[in-house]
C-alpha cells in the first residue's frame, strides 16, 4: 500500500517536470521569432543614423588631403597682354590727347581696341598703340609711347575728320599752364625739339599774354596766306608748334637759333643773301637761360588739373 502511494508521489514530480520543460521552450521560442520579424520590418531613422553615414571632413588632418603626383610640377605662366596694359598704363594720355583733338574718348577707345583685334597677326608695339605702318606693312616704332599715342591721333582725324569737333574755344589760361604744354610736347613727344628754344621762341612771338594771338591759340605766329592760323583749342594749337619745330626745322637739320631763324624769320644782308633777323635771334636768344631754369617735370597729370 505504501510503496503504491509512493509510486504515484513520484509519478506527479515526474509529469510536473515534463509540463515545466514544455512551457521554457514554448517560451524561449517565441521571443526568438518575434526578434527575428522585429528585425525584418525595422525601419533605420534617417536622422539618428545620418551622423554615421556622413563623413566629417573637418575632423580630416592636413595630411589625408595630400595628393601624391608622379612627377615634378609644371609652372605655367599666363602673359599679360600688353595692349591691355598700355590702354591702362597711359588711359590719362589717351583722354587728354582725345579732348585735345576734339574726338570723343570713347570712340577712340573702340577705335584701338578694333585696330587691335585686326592687326593680332603683328607683333604689337608699345610704342605705337595705333599700329600705324611704314610703306613695307611694317609696324613703325617711335621714341615714346606718348609720341606714338599723338601720332595715332594725327591719323584717327585725317581718316575720319566727321568725328572730329573743330569747335575753337579761345584760349583763357596763364601763361604757367601754356609754358607747361610746350615742356611736355618737347620733353615727352617731340624729343628733337630743344625745350629752352621752344620756349624761348614763342615768348618772343606772343608772351604768352597776346590777347588776339590766345582768341587764335596761336602762341608762336605761324601765318597761312599772310593770316593768323587759328587753331581749335590752346592744347592743339602748342601741339602743332612744336610738331611744326620737330618735322619743319629740327628733323631737316635746323637745330638752332640762327638755323631756325633763317626759315622762321628771315631777312637779307646787304648782298642779298637770305639770313636770320639778327634781331629776332638776339631776342630769342635773351630768353634761353631763363627757360632753362623752369622745371621741365611735367606730367600728364599737371596738364590735366591745368597746373
Amino acid at each position: 500500500m505504501e510503496t503504491r502511494f509512493a509510486f504515484k508521489q513520484y509519478w506527479k514530480h515526474i509529469v510536473c517536470i515534463i509540463v515545466l520543460v514544455g512551457i521554457l521552450l514554448f517560451t524561449v521560442n517565441s521571443n526568438t521569432e518575434a526578434e527575428e520579424v522585429l528585425l525584418k520590418n525595422a525601419a533605420i531613422p534617417v536622422e539618428d543614423n545620418l551622423s554615421d553615414l556622413v563623413v566629417n571632413f573637418d575632423n580630416k588632418s592636413v595630411e589625408d588631403d595630400k595628393v601624391e603626383f608622379s612627377g615634378p610640377l609644371e609652372v605655367v605662366t599666363v602673359e599679360p597682354d600688353q595692349f591691355e596694359m598700355t590702354l591702362t598704363s597711359y588711359a590719362d594720355e589717351i583722354k587728354f590727347f582725345a579732348k585735345a583733338f576734339g574726338i570723343k574718348h570713347d570712340v577712340i577707345l573702340e577705335d584701338l581696341k578694333a585696330r587691335h583685334e585686326a592687326n593680332k597677326e603683328l607683333d604689337f608695339k608699345e610704342t605705337n598703340i595705333g599700329y600705324l605702318l611704314n610703306d613695307k606693312g611694317q609696324v613703325k616704332t617711335f621714341d615714346s609711347i606718348e609720341r606714338g599715342i599723338v601720332e595715332y591721333f594725327y591719323n584717327f582725324a585725317e581718316k575720319n575728320p566727321k568725328k572730329v569737333n573743330s569747335k575753337r574755344v579761345p584760349c583763357t589760361d596763364k601763361p604757367a599752364y601754356i609754358k607747361n604744354l610746350v615742356i611736355y610736347y618737347t620733353q615727352k613727344i617731340y624729343k628733337n625739339v630743344d625745350t629752352a628754344t621752344a620756349l624761348s621762341i614763342a615768348q618772343i612771338e606772343s608772351g604768352y599774354r597776346a590777347k588776339g594771338m590766345l582768341k587764335a591759340n596761336n602762341i608762336n605766329g605761324s601765318m597761312s596766306k599772310g593770316k593768323l592760323v587759328k587753331y581749335k583749342n590752346i592744347e592743339y594749337g602748342v601741339l602743332s608748334y612744336i610738331r611744326l619745330l620737330s618735322r619743319g626745322y629740327y628733323g631737316k637739320g635746323l637745330n638752332t637759333v640762327k638755323k631756325i631763324g633763317k626759315k622762321y624769320n628771315p631777312t637779307f644782308d646787304n648782298n642779298g643773301n637770305k639770313i636770320a633777323n639778327p634781331k629776332w635771334v638776339k631776342s630769342v636768344s635773351s630768353y634761353l637761360n631763363k627757360m632753362k631754369k623752369l622745371n621741365y617735370n611735367v606730367t600728364i597729370q599737371d596738364l590735366l588739373s591745368k597746373k
